[in-house]
């Protein structure tokens, strides 16, 4: 979610072909509750911190620790 339409749009053609089923949705952060059926979301993704994890100086580290921190069974996709 994104409140930039330009951003939406953007992320939608970079990733179509390889993560068909993620929503792409423009909309404000502070008023979610019209955009999933219960009010809940099954992954939320902050941005600036996958940018930090991925162009930091040693992204492979922090890949690393990220999964490690994740319980069983989860996986990461950054």
């Amino acid at each position: 979610m994104d409140i930039s339409n330009v951003a939406i749009d953007k992320m939608r053609k970079r990733y179509a072909e390889h993560y068909p089923s993620i929503q792409w949705i423009v909309g404000d952060v502070l008023d979610m509750k019209n955009f999933a059926e219960d009010g809940s979301f099954d992954v939320v993704l902050d941005k600036g911190v996958a940018d930090t994890i991925l162009f930091r100086s040693n992204a492979n580290q922090s890949r690393v620790f990220l999964a490690s921190m994740l319980r069983e069974g989860i996986r990461s996709t950054i």
